[in-house]
């Protein structure tokens, strides 16, 4: 069953310092088809106050460690302003913060965060938030916030998507550690991985496999080496993706250091480092 993906916040951020604790509250909810998008936001609570609406988690949120954990993590970066996760009592805020799932109730998992706007910035805050498994990136939503002066009065919801399907790039010589990622994603039921030698049969066309395959996909996730920097079908797989989907389709990772540059044409996509360590004990521990 495939989970939904959304972000509850309030309408708008407010930049105050001695407010935005109580009204910067947001939250990261990951929910079964079972439960409505409705049913899983009203589980927040809202309290309205003189300076603004309050969005209340419906459990005590844990105390991030900064350790890795066996489930999905939440990333939030935001421009214009930094995140901390909502703990008591809180920690230090980054451009970019980690936290982890917590149930709520059956088929309903969320992370609350607290957002403190850079008080001189003007406009509003653009925020990417992802589900993560070990480095791979199962669900992703971009939201666009105001700013102002006072707290939000109305809460606004922003739907993202979860990656059930996810196109493999990479080199022939690199398949077992594809293998090995698909080994873990198949066990956990977490997304399908598809590459070219688990779709394509024999006789088929390979452009057109692949290109159909790219544009069915949710997700591209290059499998960034010094053999793929150097494979032409690779390289083939990568401009069709750039040329044919929307921006931030593409999702490289790499495993091995030195990662050898990219091209110019994808110099704007941060790369990510996966630890095989992880995927193989993770394989290892669900029976693969």
């Amino acid at each position: 069953m495939t989970p939904n993906l959304a972000l509850l916040t309030p309408e708008h951020f407010c930049q105050e310092p001695e407010w935005e604790g109580t009204t910067n509250l947001f939250h990261v909810i990951l929910h079964d088809e079972s439960v409505s998008e409705e049913a899983a936001t009203g589980l927040f609570l809202r309290k309205q106050f003189d300076f603004g609406l309050s969005l209340l988690p419906p459990f005590f949120p844990p105390r991030w460690t900064g350790k890795a954990e066996r489930g999905p993590l939440v990333s939030v970066q935001a421009d214009k302003a930094t995140i901390q996760p909502c703990r008591f009592p809180s920690g230090g805020s980054q451009r970019t913060t980690l936290n982890s799932l917590t149930r709520v109730q059956e088929g309903v998992d969320a992370a609350s965060f607290i957002l403190r706007v850079d008080k001189n910035a003007a406009g509003p805050v653009s925020m990417v938030v992802r589900i993560l498994w070990h480095g791979l990136i199962l669900a992703e939503v971009n939201a666009t916030v105001q700013t102002s002066h006072h707290g939000g009065r109305e809460s606004a919801r922003h739907w993202g998507a979860t990656f059930a399907k996810i196109f493999a790039s990479y080199s022939r010589r690199d398949i077992e550690v594809v293998k090995l990622f698909n080994a873990v994603t198949s066990a956990l039921a977490i997304a399908d991985l598809r590459w070219d030698l688990k779709f394509l049969r024999p006789g088929d066309d390979w452009e057109e496999g692949i290109g159909r395959e790219i544009l069915e996909a949710d997700s591209f996730q290059l499998f960034w080496s010094p053999a793929a920097s150097e494979s032409s079908n690779v390289k083939k797989e990568w401009m069709f993706a750039l040329q044919s989907r929307e921006k931030g389709f593409i999702k490289p990772i790499y495993w091995r250091e030195p990662v050898p540059s990219p091209p110019p044409e994808l110099g704007h996509i941060h790369f990510g480092r996966v630890e095989l360590s992880s995927w193989s004990a993770m394989a290892a521990s669900s029976g693969s």
